[in-house]
């Protein structure tokens, strides 16, 4: 219920906030993105899901997403096969005439293994990676350059790790290409609880992850979607 109250409430407030447009009917659109799909961890697990499924059944479809801070995202469409991405008309909300609805095999994310898979595999004949040569970076990746939830000691932890051979990165200096290039040549990934980690998709089988965690406090850490003291472990399921 609280999931769907706030859906609700978002989706009013943007139809007050931005309005309405129609979209020409001449074209087939599908909707891939969800209020959470912004976020890079949704939208490798949902949104490129979605996708894969959409084109296999509607070939003829375009995803349609709500705005431009989606530009980032386009090549990993394009990676998935799509040679054309829209986005709603003047930044107001779309009316559209039968678009492609999808949904997702879960309330958040997916974690079929298959259709994971699935991503995975097109995403890297898209990116024409097709080299199977044995993973054998070693990759710590920093939030520092993130808005929030740092290591408050990782100079000491990227000394540590950088003698035994692990290189330190900041995924927002990659394009989406290069981070699922490194993803491919990684056969170790450690970093803080974080839409990093969601890069592990891209690894090759056997890959091993580290991830780290904040100690606990209690009823503080309460979280109302998962009703639940303890960490997400979305990761874990990944």
């Amino acid at each position: 219920p609280i999931v769907i109250m706030r859906t609700l409430t978002i989706s009013l407030g943007s139809l007050l906030k931005r309005g309405s447009a129609r979209v020409s009917n001449q074209r087939t659109y599908g909707v891939v993105h969800s209020i959470w799909t912004a976020g890079y961890y949704h939208w490798i697990t949902e949104s490129l899901p979605r996708a894969l499924v959409m084109n296999s059944l509607f070939p003829e479809a375009i995803p349609i997403l709500p705005s431009a801070k989606y530009k980032s995202y386009e090549s990993s469409l394009k990676a998935l096969g799509f040679h054309e991405i829209s986005y709603f008309p003047e930044g107001k909300n779309a009316i559209l005439t039968n678009p492609v609805v999808t949904d997702c095999p879960r309330q958040f994310a997916t974690t079929d293994p298959e259709l994971l898979r699935q991503v995975r595999y097109k995403v890297k004949i898209g990116l024409d990676i097709v080299n199977h040569a044995k993973p054998y970076r070693l990759i710590y990746v920093s939030r520092r350059k993130a808005r929030g939830r740092y290591v408050v000691n990782e100079e000491k932890i990227v000394n540590f790790l950088s003698a035994i051979g692990f290189e330190s990165v900041c995924f927002e200096d990659f394009t989406f290409e290069e981070q699922v290039r490194l993803m491919h040549e990684t056969t170790v990934l450690i970093s803080i609880h974080g839409a990093a980690l969601t890069n592990m998709v891209f690894m090759q089988p056997g890959g091993r992850i580290i991830e780290l965690l904040p100690i606990k406090n209690g009823i503080f850490d309460y979280n109302v979607v998962r009703n639940s003291l303890r960490h997400d472990p979305c990761f874990v399921r990944l």
